[in-house]
């Protein structure tokens, strides 16, 4: 009789990155790209919280249908390139973008205020809110973590910068 069911390769091949399309860029690899950050390979632990994560996200999309939920979004951004990201929940006047972690985070992450901001402007709305999914005794909330404004002409800026960069690390 079989003592266990080895599921190691399968959750890996979940969160094995994509082949890369030239001048396509994720909102998510902004923040790396600006700040030199080295591509890392994805070890177990990572794909076991990326799943945990992925789970919150659909518990917490599951109790907001008045929400879009997923709302993908290609933003040309000049010179061949198109920024591409996902909304997690979004509202004629703003979105959620939940974050989620094992510990009750104090305030979002540098490289979350990008993302929430380059959402602003991206799905043409005023703000974005960060939040977290809380477990705590009986309650279950969205923590407000930061929110974000709008702002054009930072999003310029960023983006220009964005492909000033990609041209120096990745090339056509």
């Amino acid at each position: 009789m079989k003592r266990h069911f080895d599921l190691t390769d399968k959750l890996m091949e979940q969160f094995q990155d994509r082949e890369p399309v030239p001048k396509r860029i994720s909102v998510t690899q902004v923040y790396p790209l600006l700040n030199d950050w080295q591509d890392r390979p994805i070890d177990l632990q990572s794909s076991v919280r990326m799943w945990e994560g992925e789970a919150k996200h659909r518990m917490v999309q599951g109790l907001m249908p008045e929400y879009k939920q997923e709302v993908k979004k290609e933003y040309d951004i000049g010179d061949g390139y198109t920024l591409v990201g996902k909304a997690d929940l979004l509202a004629e006047d703003h979105a959620l973008e939940i974050k989620t972690s094992r510990e009750v985070l104090d305030k979002a992450k540098d490289w979350h205020a990008m993302q929430a901001r380059l959402y602003a402007t991206m799905f043409e709305i005023p703000f974005v809110y960060i939040v977290q999914p809380v477990f705590n005794g009986d309650k279950f909330w969205l923590k407000v973590l930061r929110k974000c404004a709008r702002n054009d002409v930072w999003f310029e800026k960023i983006t220009n910068e964005l492909k000033q960069k990609y041209e120096l690390n990745r090339g056509d």
